[in-house]
């Protein structure tokens, strides 16, 4: 990573978490709405997501109103260097 874009990602961090706690869940409640609101909201099967870091939108109010018969899994890094995704 050069150092332009390292600079670039902790200033663009710093102002994510700059950002009031209750407008952070108002845009994660937000969010999860219009993820149901799309025709090809999942009702079956894996969910690819992540868990929200340094401030990023977080998606665990879609996460929690998942259909029973969705599986969450968030993305691993292995020894490989390959990216998976985990229940």
């Amino acid at each position: 990573m050069t150092a332009e874009r390292a600079a670039l990602r902790r200033e663009l961090r710093a102002r994510r978490q700059s950002v009031p706690a209750a407008a952070r869940i108002a845009a994660a409640e937000a969010l999860a709405a219009r993820l149901f609101e799309l025709p090809f909201a999942p009702v079956h099967g894996a969910v690819a997501g992540y868990w929200a870091m340094g401030g990023e939108i977080a998606l665990h109010a879609w996460q929690l109103r998942l259909p029973k018969t969705c599986t969450y899994c968030l993305p691993v890094l292995h020894a490989d260097g390959r990216l998976r995704f985990a229940p």
